[in-house]
């Protein structure tokens, strides 16, 4: 259930999908051996998120680098799979607001992008915070600019 979430809020930190699955993999191992050894996971979905942060922190410090997500990649980081349903007119519609939208939130700050990408997995003000270690407030600040930004910056 947790996989594709994951996933995604790893592929839009790294931008690297190789990366990212491997990161994901190791969060997935992480929690078999913690509850092998069992180890009681309370909020299981924070925890999750809470690996998945900080291995992601620990690929950045390693490579020093982090690659914005584009093409492809895009797609999984904003669940856009393409609907076979659609013309090719609306289907090119589709693609220019999602550039449109991955350059916005190439504006975004690392805390603001964290905080709304793991606002849009569905966790919960207190999971964000301590996931990433902030307090709930912080979390709300960081997502009420992110959102003044991406109001400001889209028509």
């Amino acid at each position: 259930m947790l996989h594709r979430p994951v996933l995604r809020y790893v592929l839009a930190i790294l931008g690297d999908r190789g990366n990212a699955e491997d990161v994901t993999q190791d969060v997935f191992l992480r929690l078999y051996v913690s509850l092998r050894r069992g180890e009681e996971i309370v909020h299981i979905r924070a925890w999750v998120f809470q690996v998945a942060y900080r291995l992601t922190m620990d690929v950045i410090r390693t490579n020093r680098k982090v690659e914005f997500v584009q093409g492809d990649e895009a797609m999984l980081v904003f669940d856009n799979t393409p609907d076979v349903g659609i013309n090719p007119e609306e289907s090119l519609l589709e693609s220019e607001v999602s550039d449109e939208l991955l350059t916005v939130f190439h504006h975004l700050s690392p805390q603001e992008r964290n905080c709304l990408n793991l606002r849009a997995e569905g966790l919960s003000y207190g999971e964000i915070a301590s996931v990433l270690g902030i307090r709930s407030s912080t979390v709300g600040n960081f997502l009420t600019r992110g959102i003044c930004k991406i109001r400001k910056m889209i028509p």
